[in-house]
């Protein structure tokens, strides 16, 4: 079956069985759950050997049973029946299938893995079955009101249908970017998640969206690009429709890229290779999850731009925030014209106090006089000066500046001229207002930062080829300040393991665990003869930094004899050649287990302007996936220390555990930041983690010290 066949009949099915179908809100009890709740039209059958009914409906015991062929299958058994189903569905008749089973080939290794992989690609080629998955929540098709994802999903009533079509490889970031969008007004078509992509991939979903009339933007959350080639046909494809494709690329940063290669197997190339080839192919590179469905808005709400969007004219309730508002423009590219001669005019009779500038501050006169908001918006929209109007808005309940505004904004919302509303919300009573003026064709986000940056992306749709690979060179170039340059291009630090940082480290008294490095079995066995067991076992070098990630630590290991097997198993994997050199830090660490109740991030930076900063945070794994670090100048802040870490969430968690460990985390963090400074040949120091106890005490079990 072709690709674009077997994706109507998976994503637009006027039938669907489900396979394993169970009640309730588990895995397999959610499709049917939302197909009920979303009113699908269509015809449902439901398979489960060990059910006669399910919700009330009947339940058959096999495909075979089954009264007619069904368009598609959901397959939400366990991955052992994955095989034997696929085949009793071609058996049957039914030619796609969504795999929701996950651990099947997302990342697998060993002989089972790949035996499984073999047996799925012959199943595939002998049926002619094309399958979405394995390890996907599947999909919805809100203009269908076809909603079988097998996972969790929002309210039917809060979904909003229109021309975005999602895809992602990510069942979890698919689901964010579908309720971001429909919270704030974005009609969504359908949201795809493409799994493990064995089969079906994010770019045959493009393509497929690119031949639907229904959708017209496309937004996509990819992991790794699989097949350049395809996904340059595909983009080629989307500017000759006139179709924008905006894109989230996860794994730009090398950290990011380490963990999208241990995640899902998808080799993470250079980011700012990514930049230029994007640029160059016209797709829109957002960098967060938001900008998908900011830019979107913009998209949905003024429609695909013939010409870029340069000259701005703002407009401003606050003279703070037009300032804000100027800063942030010319920062992103935007030109702020002068107001013309006629609009002066027009304005100048109105205002007995008023700077005719642009950004143009309206004033507390309108308190007095509510028409002013009527006739400067007026005024400005009419401006042939500008391309665009942007009304910024400070936090504020609605009131009857809010109110003329909206009414403003109603009566113009189809001028030929775009207008936007940047409206600062750092609380629930605006979003009521947001909410309205969304619904409209007015795209309403939240602070000029925001509406800015996702202005600056959709203009670049527009501009040419020469433009965007400017832009390219100048975010390239913003990033290299920020973040040291292109690891490719810039002088590599020396990277001491946490043996050897443990050593420099250990002279400030910074608590450490108990430990040893060896270079055999024998001698790992015989060090953990001499500590309390159970202990923990890792693999010391350079080249490990996600040590649990790629099964370099082994934790709670009870015996000597065992540490000894695990230590051979290490030596074998890591250093082949011969045993490691000891003395620079390499070998096997047998130290002793810390039970913990939380873990801490403590670290070090080099910043380009403010010099020496101490991080601290939430640590361990946690510390890169979720970015919950602080970080603070030293020496200069020092004296602010104990009250930032004592307000900080890691603080309020220590703070739980006892009131001695908020000022046991000040103490390592002072003495840190003190050798730090002391030091500028050293770039960097992660101290991750700081394992805390019930009783508020901690130590270090893992270190990394960068020098210059």
């Amino acid at each position: 079956m072709d690709t674009t066949k077997a994706l109507d009949a998976i994503i637009n099915p006027s039938s669907v069985c489900i396979i394993g179908a169970t009640e309730g809100t588990r895995m397999s009890g959610r499709s049917l759950t939302h197909l009920l709740a979303h009113g699908y039209g269509g015809e449902i059958y439901l398979v489960n050997p060990r059910r006669q009914e399910v919700a009330g409906r009947v339940c058959y015991p096999s495909v075979a049973a089954l009264p007619e062929v069904p368009d598609t299958a959901i397959i939400v058994s366990p991955a052992a029946t994955v095989l034997p189903v696929l085949r009793e569905c071609a058996e049957r008749g039914i030619r796609t299938a969504t795999v929701v089973a996950a651990g099947l080939t997302e990342g697998a290794a060993g002989a089972d893995a790949e035996q499984f992989r073999t047996a799925l690609r012959a199943t595939l080629d002998e049926t002619g079955m094309r399958i979405l998955g394995p390890n996907t929540p599947g999909l919805v098709n809100l203009r269908a009101k076809y909603a079988p994802r097998a996972a969790s999903l929002g309210p039917a009533d809060t979904m909003v249908a229109g021309n975005l079509g999602i895809v992602s490889q990510s069942g979890a970031l698919g689901l964010t970017a579908l309720n971001k969008a429909v919270l704030h007004g974005v009609g969504v078509h359908a949201v795809v998640h493409t799994g493990n992509q064995f089969d079906i991939d994010v770019w045959d979903v493009a393509e497929y969206f690119l031949q639907d009339d229904r959708v017209e933007i496309i937004a996509m959350v990819i992991e790794g690009f699989k097949d350049p080639d395809r996904f340059l046909a595909v983009a080629a494809a989307a500017r000759e429709a006139r179709k924008p494709i905006l894109l989230l690329k996860v794994g730009t940063s090398r950290a990011g890229a380490a963990v999208v290669t241990t995640h899902s197997g998808a080799l993470a190339g250079e980011a700012a290779v990514h930049r230029s080839v994007l640029a160059q192919a016209n797709v829109v590179q957002v960098d967060d999850i938001d900008q998908l469905w900011e830019v979107a808005q913009l998209f949905q709400r003024w429609g695909v731009p013939r010409a870029p969007i340069r000259r701005l004219a703002v407009a401003a309730l606050s003279g703070g925030e037009a300032a804000i508002a100027a800063d942030i423009a010319e920062a992103s590219g935007f030109e702020l014209p002068p107001l013309s001669s006629a609009t002066v005019a027009k304005l100048e009779p109105l205002f007995s106090f008023a700077e005719f500038g642009n950004p143009f501050d309206i004033t507390a006169q309108f308190t007095s006089d509510p028409s002013l908001i009527d006739s400067t918006l007026s005024a400005l929209a009419a401006d042939s000066n500008f391309d665009a109007l942007l009304v910024t808005l400070s936090n504020m309940p609605p009131n009857a500046a809010t109110d003329l505004i909206a009414t403003w904004i109603a009566d113009h919302a189809e001028d030929a001229r775009p207008v936007g509303v940047a409206s600062r919300v750092v609380s629930s009573y605006a979003l009521p207002t947001r909410l309205e003026w969304a619904a409209g064709q007015v795209p309403v986000l939240e602070g000029c930062e925001r509406f800015v940056g996702a202005l600056r992306l959709y203009s670049d749709y527009a501009g040419s080829l020469a433009d965007r690979l400017d832009r390219h060179v100048r975010r390239r170039s913003q990033s290299c300040q920020h973040h040291g340059g292109d690891g490719a291009l810039a002088a590599a630090p020396r990277i001491l393991g946490y043996w050897e940082s443990r050593q420099i480290l250990g002279e400030l008294d910074l608590p450490f665990n108990n430990a040893a490095i060896v270079a055999t079995a024998a001698d790992a066995e015989a060090a953990a003869s001499r500590m309390t067991m159970p202990v923990t076992v890792k693999a010391s070098s350079v080249d490990i930094v996600h040590k649990a990630a790629v099964g370099a630590v082994h934790d709670l290991v009870p015996s000597a004899a065992e540490v000894g097997t695990i230590a051979a198993g290490m030596l074998a994997r890591w250093w082949p050649s011969g045993p490691p050199a000891v003395a620079a830090g390499e070998g096997v660490i047998v130290e002793g287990f810390v039970q913990s109740r939380l873990a801490v991030f403590v670290g070090c930076r080099r910043d380009p302007e403010f010099g020496p900063m101490v991080l601290f945070g939430l640590g361990g794994s946690y510390a890169e996936a979720y970015g919950d670090v602080l970080s603070v100048p030293w020496p200069s802040a020092a004296d602010e220390l104990p009250v930032l870490v004592e307000r900080s969430r890691i603080g309020g968690l220590l703070g739980r555990l006892a009131s001695s460990a908020v000022g046991e985390l000040v103490r390592h963090l002072s003495t840190v930041g003190e050798w730090f400074a002391e030091h500028p040949d050293v770039e960097s120091v992660d101290l991750n983690p700081l394992l805390v106890n019930g009783s508020g005490e901690g130590c270090f079990v893992d270190a990394r010290v960068a020098l210059f």
